[in-house]
């Protein structure tokens, strides 16, 4: 039995098709997704959910598809209209029919499976206790927790877009990096391979390369946000979160106001970050 377990797509329609053209390369049984499939390259939207639908049962949401579900049930929330640093949300959501607004919606936010009667494998987002919490290689405390919470063998996550495992007593902890964002400077995509047989588990993460270049030309690049995605990709640093926070600090409220994030994203065009 083997499966294999991507995360955080962003809307990369590439990096998926990459992924996925290794991944069927192998003899796999089954493909989980464990959410974030869109936002931010809006671009590929509804091609990277027809894929994701077409290609698998096993779909849990992550925090963007709660984004869009939020918006979707408070059509009078102008929020995304006004504020700049929501715009790929934005144009993600125009993209998306009733159907797709119905299938994200279903999606749970977490999936128990059994390779056999004694192992089992719990897929979720974040963490087991929030689709937002980050699971870092170094956050010992909510690693513990978290495979503490769970009565499955195995633990797969995202959401930090930076793979490791790490194990405690007979648990395992896999975060498995993300195929359409990730932060290795490689510009590749990360996914997971788990191979159960006869009790013996096999854990290998891998790397699917794509056409970077020809990616970036395909994206909006008078975007900020979408500027922001590119230059970490490529620099192996969350530039986007740094970007609030440092805008965030400007002002000192919440969502940036658009004269702020404007003129934060122009003094680090003027030195040289983006």
């Amino acid at each position: 039995m083997k499966i294999a377990v991507l995360s955080d797509i962003h809307g990369n329609l590439p990096a998926l098709e990459s992924t996925l053209s290794e991944i069927y390369k192998e003899n796999i049984n089954q493909i989980i997704f464990l959410g974030d499939l869109i936002t931010d390259f809006a671009q590929y939207t509804n091609e990277v959910l027809r894929i994701v639908r077409s290609t698998s049962l096993n779909v849990i949401r992550g925090n963007r598809e709660g984004y869009l579900i939020h918006q979707s049930n408070n059509p009078n929330d102008d929020t995304w209209d006004k504020y700049k640093q929501f715009s790929t949300n934005k144009n993600t959501f125009e993209h998306l029919s009733k159907d797709d607004i119905s299938y994200i919606s279903a999606l749970p936010q977490q999936l128990t499976f059994a390779f056999d009667n004694n192992f089992y494998v719990r897929a979720v987002h974040g963490s087991p206790f929030s689709e937002f919490d980050t699971i870092y290689s170094d956050n010992i405390e909510l690693i513990n927790r978290s495979l503490n919470e769970i009565e499955e063998n195995i633990l797969l996550c995202g959401h930090t877009h930076r793979p490791f495992i790490h194990s405690v007593g007979e648990k395992t902890l896999i975060n498995v990096g993300s195929v359409g964002l990730n932060f290795d400077r490689e510009q590749c995509a990360h996914y997971t391979v788990i191979q159960y047989e006869n009790g013996d588990v096999k854990i290998n993460m891998k790397k699917a390369k794509y056409d970077y270049d020809a990616f970036k030309r395909s994206c909006d690049l008078n975007d900020p946000w979408v500027r922001l995605c590119l230059k970490s990709m490529e620099d192996g640093v969350n530039y986007n979160m740094r970007f609030l926070e440092e805008a965030k600090k400007c002002c000192g409220t919440w969502p940036i106001p658009n004269e702020i994030y404007n003129n934060l994203f122009h003094d680090w065009c003027g030195r040289g970050i983006v």
